[in-house]
């Protein structure tokens, strides 16, 4: 099992394929999915990790469609798939898994299984409907599930595969693939729906990357799978000007560049150990305040220490904003509430445009070992325009999180967006004091750099501290537009004065 994501990013699209009727693209509006043939009913999650899946029937010619998008041409690029799958027979016919395929000459790529077998093959397309196909070793069975991994790495000439976090499989190009115009189907063959799959998908994802071994086994995750929270940083369909925050502790040496990742969030929240149930009241509180920034998602998960079993389907939450209950379909905005021995996770929990400044008390409940039992937080929203209020929240933050800078220190930071794919031309940064709230950019920014970006990186002017900031905190916000959405993130910086 690989600990932490392997260094890749290129996120085109991702499905989570939970819910009914058309299948959203978590990461990008423009890339949702139509229900084509007949209803594609919603099925019980293929993995741990993972959100849900869809049932696709053969006998209703069943499947998922999108028109023909420039993000999803094929050709000789870098390309990589993931889709998880549960095939509930082989039909006679050959069968797509998913395709960009009309037939003989006319392909982009596709993956299908044999006529009536377990044979499951990935292949690329030249002009005249055969350059590179990579067949996986070990033919597949029903009922079982599968996280199939392919595509094909332009700089090598090679076809890849791998299923199950198997070693990757791979084959030699004969030619050069070729873009067509053909339309993207989920759990078919050709265009037009033939050849259609009978079974379970679910998740559903397409990078321009080539899959590693340590890619491979990241997906993978020893079979728990991956959800989007995983592999990209939440886009809103109505874009709003979002914070991430930067995973550190970090230190640097004088004039030096330092790299940041900006990554989706999880939080694991611990409730105390207590054996009996002593009434539906006795509620306990965990680690507090937590912070979260107006516009983000994060999927809480509360581990109950102690604990043997969480009864399936007994976990519930409410958020309180000044003692009035939120509705559930206002904060929670997808997912579904899971356990895991002794772990009771949550769905995704939305902080709302507009509560930047005040406060969500989060409660769950769950049965735990037979009894009720009830765990709270309180969850600081922090407000996107005005990071530093109140103080407390970026002291918090800082122990947390910050960059050490010491006084009279340049330090070049840049900071990577991962699962995502171009900055365009509208870079800036801002820089907040702790000792006073407007920009003072222009007194920290040295004069003759430029705030420049480089694919998915966003890299501000150096940055200088001065004497009087010494012992006090700024906060570093870099923005622009990212895949066509307006981002930021925050770097709480700590200034360490000379012999502190």
């Amino acid at each position: 099992m690989v600990a932490s994501a392997p260094s890749f990013n290129n996120l085109i699209a991702w499905f989570e394929m939970d819910g009914s009727g058309n299948a959203e693209d978590s990461h990008s509006d423009s890339h949702d999915m139509t229900e084509t043939g007949g209803t594609i009913a919603a099925a019980a999650a293929l993995f741990p990790n993972t959100l849900g899946s869809r049932d696709i029937e053969t006998s209703q010619s069943e499947h998922f469609f999108l028109a023909d998008n420039a993000a999803w041409k094929g050709g000789d690029i870098d390309i990589m798939f993931m889709i998880g799958v549960r095939f509930e027979s082989f039909p006679a016919a050959t069968t797509g898994i998913f395709s960009k395929y009309g037939g003989g000459a006319s392909a982009d790529w596709r993956l299908h299984h044999a006529s009536g077998a377990g044979d499951i093959t990935f292949t690329m397309s030249d002009a005249v409907g055969s350059v590179v196909s990579v067949t996986w070793g070990t033919t597949l069975s029903v009922d079982t599930n599968y996280i199939i991994i392919c595509g094909h790495d332009k700089d090598n000439s090679l076809a890849f595969i791998s299923v199950n976090g198997a070693t990757i499989q791979t084959s030699a190009d004969t030619g050069t693939p070729v873009s067509t115009g053909n339309d993207v189907l989920v759990g078919a063959r050709n265009q037009g729906g033939a050849g259609t799959l009978d079974g379970r998908i679910g998740p559903f994802g397409l990078w321009n990357e080539v899959a590693t071994q340590d890619i491979v086994d990241w997906l993978w995750d020893s079979g728990n799978g991956r959800a989007y929270d995983d592999v990209g940083v939440a886009i809103n369909a109505t874009p709003i000007a979002e914070l991430a925050t930067i995973v550190a502790p970090t230190s640097a040496v004088h004039n030096r560049r330092i790299q940041l990742n900006v990554k989706p969030r999880k939080t694991l929240l611990t409730v105390p150990d207590r054996r009996s149930n002593s009434g539906t009241d006795d509620i306990a509180t965990v680690e507090s305040p937590i912070f979260q920034i107006e516009g983000e998602r994060i999927q809480y998960s509360f581990l109950f220490l102690g604990a043997l079993v969480i009864d399936s389907g007994s976990v519930s939450a409410e958020v309180y904003k000044d003692g009035a209950i939120l509705t559930d379909a206002s904060v929670f905005a997808s997912g579904s509430y899971g356990t895991s021995g002794n772990i009771a996770s949550l769905k995704l929990l939305t902080a709302l445009s507009g509560d930047g400044g005040g406060y969500y008390t989060l409660v769950v409940s769950a049965t735990v070992d037979g009894n009720l039992r009830k765990a709270r937080t309180l969850v600081y929203i922090v407000d996107p325009a005005n990071p530093l209020v109140p103080i407390f929240a970026l002291d918090a933050l800082v122990a947390e999180r910050s960059v050490a800078q010491i006084v009279g220190e340049v330090l070049h930071y840049s900071l990577f967006f991962q699962s995502a794919g171009l900055f365009t031309a509208d870079q800036d940064a801002k820089v907040f004091w702790d000792k006073d709230d407007s920009d003072i950019g222009s007194t920290v920014f040295l004069s003759g750099d430029s705030h420049i970006s480089a694919d998915n990186s966003l890299i501000p002017k150096r940055l200088t501290t001065l004497v009087d900031q010494g012992d006090s905190g700024l906060v570093l916000v870099p923005e622009g537009t990212l895949d066509g959405d307006f981002r930021k993130a925050m770097v709480p910086i700590r200034v360490v004065a000379l012999g502190g």
